[in-house]
């Protein structure tokens, strides 16, 4: 009998041999899977009914269509959980803006349309010998959204992604076309890079690429205490680490990526779904005997053993696709705060029976753009989760109080509960953004309900 089998066979005893917890307990009350909107996110947090949802084919289309709109807000594959998006009026995909327009192979640098997704730019430019300097985890996004939101990969000497951009085009709500970089328009360039989507539509970047490479990734279990011995050193020596916590099991994931410079093969299908499976079994059945829970847990793995080994270009390896959906929050804590944060937050997460996603830990360089969540600070990212059909909200009650507490800033597109007031306390260079975003977008064309909220 195989783990799985092993998990249900257990799940099975006991349902004869006790009370159910029911799911119900969990279940959001306003998710309604039966609601067809315009247009939503990718968890179903968000919807809209805009009057005008449109994928212009070019920048001439393109300014037609911001010239026309009352309120404008722009759409990648809305994986955001923040409602950046939703308006009544209309939502513009840049779809249409995609692709490696040209290449300058002696600087390591590419030309692409920022509306390409994330997996297509790093196929097509392994094809060039480049690889992105820094990739996030899940590879669906549009590159356009995730550098506008900080979205980062994980490593000591990697900065997030918007930090290897060095040029930007950004078409205004007003039709004036800006080019942006370190010396033409610098201060829309230092704006642009983190802008939320509310100075424009940005349309193309220059980025600074690495050669391509190949990595060999293990994911290795320890128990807990790993952490607190051994983890800083790991973080500050691998050329990519991270940790996932698995609650109530005192079991910690460890993600190792170094360059491999030997032959490869194809990845290995992924079992981090069929776990969340598991996870997710063993909470709905077990969730009143905790030893029983961490018992049965202990059959997906024991301190040092390695469920995944394998080498394989770097893009195929550092993300992946995510198809189970959940609502997330992540905060940047400030590296000298990090680990008491994450204990906090690891022994929060284990007071709350109806959790089971893991807690994400992962380290980022510092940058200057002015709204990067690492402005001048070197970071640790912490990130809780919860199934998008199950409530949330403690996500942002409970765990952001303790992210507060360390000195986090949000993720800009992830659950936080900052106000205009705290972004501006958190960011030195927040009234100079304002000046660049009033400079752009005079008449807030580019302000929904919430943007409005901390921009307007």
């Amino acid at each position: 009998m195989d783990r799985r089998d092993f998990l249900k066979s257990s799940a099975a005893l006991a349902v004869t041999a006790t009370t159910l917890q029911s799911c119900k307990d969990y279940a959001r009350e306003d998710y309604d899977p039966t609601d067809k909107p315009k247009w939503k996110n990718w968890s179903e947090l968000h919807k809209a009914n805009p009057k005008v949802i449109a994928a212009p084919k070019d920048e001439a289309e393109l300014v037609k269509l911001m010239k026309e709109a009352k309120t404008v807000r722009f759409a990648g594959t809305s994986h955001s959980f923040m409602p950046l998006i939703p308006n009544d009026d209309t939502i513009i995909s840049l779809d249409n803006f995609k692709g490696v327009l040209s290449v300058d192979k002696e600087k390591v640098q590419a030309r692409v349309g920022a509306g390409t997704k994330l997996f297509f730019l790093s196929s097509e430019l392994d094809k060039h010998g480049q690889a992105l300097a820094s990739i996030p985890d899940i590879n669906t996004q549009s590159f356009a959204g995730a550098m506008s939101t900080g979205t980062h990969g994980t490593g000591k000497k990697w900065q997030a992604m918007h930090a290897y951009v060095k040029a930007i085009k950004i078409v205004a709500p007003t039709g004036v076309v800006y080019e942006c970089s370190e010396t033409q328009n610098p201060d829309i360039f230092q704006a642009a890079k983190v802008s939320v989507g509310t100075l424009g539509a940005i349309t193309e970047v220059t980025l600074q690429n690495r050669p391509a490479y190949n990595v060999h990734k293990t994911v290795k279990v320890q128990e807990l205490d790993w952490v607190w011995k051994n983890a800083q050193n790991s973080f500050e020596t691998a050329e990519h680490f991270e940790i996932y916590y698995i609650p109530h099991t005192n079991l910690v994931a460890l993600l190792t990526s170094e360059i491999h410079e030997g032959e490869v093969q194809d990845r290995p299908n992924s079992e981090d779904e069929n776990a969340l499976k598991d996870l997710k079994m063993l909470r709905d059945y077990f969730s009143w005997s905790p030893w029983l829970r961490k018992k049965l847990a202990s059959t997906m793995g024991k301190p040092d053993d390695v469920i995944e080994d394998f080498k394989d270009k770097s893009f195929k390896s550092l993300a992946q696709p995510r198809v189970t959906k959940f609502n997330e929050s992540e905060y940047h804590i400030p590296k000298e705060n990090a680990f008491a944060c994450f204990k906090e937050v690891v022994e929060l997460i284990d007071s709350m029976p109806g959790t089971y996603y893991p807690v994400e830990l992962r380290n980022i360089k510092q940058d200057d753009a002015w709204l990067s969540p690492f402005y001048m600070k070197d970071c640790y990212s912490i990130a809780v989760h919860a199934d998008n059909t199950e409530e949330y909200q403690y996500l942002l009650d409970d765990f952001g109080k303790i992210f507060r507490k360390h000195g986090g800033r949000p993720h800009w597109g992830k659950l936080n509960d900052f106000t205009k007031e705290d972004f501006a306390a958190a960011y030195p260079k927040w009234n100079d953004f304002l000046a660049v975003r009033q400079k752009l977008d005079p008449e807030g064309k580019l302000l929904n309900e919430y943007t409005r909220k901390i921009f307007g």
